[in-house]
């Protein structure tokens, strides 16, 4: 985004956590967040504006471990934040049809051109810049087809397994063209969300490595350069509204000085923190307790209540979890005891981003219409219904889907779902 093109500042309230991101946003951006912290609107939506317009006509990829978990879970939470109420006027923040497309092939005349074909229209979001998001799975390597990627935005780390990112994902992060390549800090770099991995129950924590690449000496002067940056384009805009409002001489000459030193500033410091940004990965861990303000002390009290001590401390204050022992979970096989995906793609495939797409049990492989459902009920301050199905044949009894509601939500609330 061209700093000296931005006209207005919208006043909204960040975390710490998510002002820390925003202020250092480095090239690698790995973030172990808690439970209801503010990952994807504070930390995906705004790098993903930010890459959109630091490298128009690019291609970049929106990872999750499967196609239906981008499509029913990713894609709506960036829409969601798309359609933001801002100004005066509270008007979405990026307008369909306007600022971005989705699903479709034909780009609006005011659009910058893509530098490459969109493969899949039904399946990416485009900017107006021409940067446009192609939906990437995992677990499907096919999903890229070949494709080279700017930049790789990865929701629910702990849900893809890193062997398969590392391999399939990251070695796709090799497009761009030169001019992008020199002025974006976000060429071949990571924006990756994700809770605390519960590597007791199989989800992969192969995301933590990055941690060790950190280099806390740089974090720490980018964050003092990207501050100042900060600070004089603030103070730019404000006298530049100011001079709109006032007709006194030297009052307008005061605000012309002011204008011009801020945008000497500007020109010193925007180098300096593209250069630091672009060699800079930034491990970024917080606790729920970080949004204590917009959650409550009811927030804490009641997931305090309905859950374990282990499970609290996971998901809550993001401590990962000591090893389970002589237990069940001690035992845990991945492979034996946790289906691997079992969609029907083919089917799923068909829909793009602008149906109203809505996964039933037909999509699913195991799912056998003709065949009775096991329902197991677990009741409680913390209530589940497990449905399964048995397969005579194989001898195999398929856990399906589990539903489940949390104290103070009680058997009514369960049954609805």
């Amino acid at each position: 985004m061209d700093l000296n093109k931005i006209s207005e500042i919208e006043e909204t309230y960040m975390n710490k956590m998510q002002i820390r991101a925003n202020l250092i946003d480095p090239n690698i951006l790995i973030a172990r967040i808690a439970r209801a912290a503010g990952k994807t609107e504070g930390i995906i939506i705004p790098r993903l504006i930010r890459v959109a317009f630091s490298a128009p006509g690019e291609l970049s990829f929106l990872v999750h471990k499967t196609y239906t978990a981008a499509m029913i879970n990713m894609v709506p939470a960036i829409l969601a934040g798309f359609k933001k109420p801002i100004g005066e006027k509270q008007e979405p923040m990026f307008k369909e049809g306007i600022d971005y497309i989705i699903g479709a092939s034909n780009i609006p005349s005011h659009f910058k051109k893509p530098l490459y074909d969109i493969a899949y229209p039904k399946h990416s979001i485009v900017i107006r810049t021409g940067h446009h998001f192609q939906l990437v799975s995992s677990d499907q390597p096919d999903s890229m087809a070949g494709r080279s990627g700017f930049h790789a935005f990865i929701e629910e780390m702990k849900h893809s397994k890193g062997e398969k990112v590392k391999t399939r994902i990251f070695p796709g992060l090799r497009g761009g063209s030169l001019q992008n390549r020199n002025k974006s800090p976000y060429y071949q770099g990571i924006t990756g969300v994700s809770d605390t991995a519960r590597v007791d129950l199989g989800e992969d924590n192969w995301f933590e490595d990055f941690e060790k690449n950190m280099n806390m000496d740089l974090i720490n002067e980018l964050a003092t350069s990207a501050k100042h940056l900060n600070d004089a384009i603030v103070k730019k805009i404000f006298f530049e509204k100011q001079l709109q409002k006032t007709k006194d001489i030297r009052q307008i000459n005061y605000l012309k000085k002011e204008i011009w030193k801020q945008d000497h500033i500007i020109k010193m410091w925007e180098p300096i923190v593209r250069d630091q940004k672009k060699v800079a990965t930034y491990y970024i861990t917080a606790s729920s307790f970080v949004n204590k303000d917009i959650l409550g002390v009811g927030f804490f009290k009641t997931q305090f209540e309905s859950l374990t001590i282990d499970e609290f401390l996971t998901a809550i204050c993001n401590i990962a979890p000591k090893q389970v022992v002589n237990m069940f979970f001690g035992n845990f096989s991945k492979k034996k005891h946790c289906l691997s995906d079992s969609y029907k793609y083919n089917s799923i495939l068909k829909f793009d981003l602008k149906d109203n797409f809505r996964l039933t049990a037909g999509y699913l492989k195991h799912y056998n219409p003709k065949e009775p459902l096991i329902l197991m009920y677990d009741p409680g301050h913390f209530s589940s219904v497990i449905a399964a199905q048995f397969d005579k044949k194989a001898n195999v009894l398929w856990i399906i889907k589990e539903f489940f509601v949390w104290h103070p939500k009680q058997q009514a609330d369960l049954a609805k779902l």
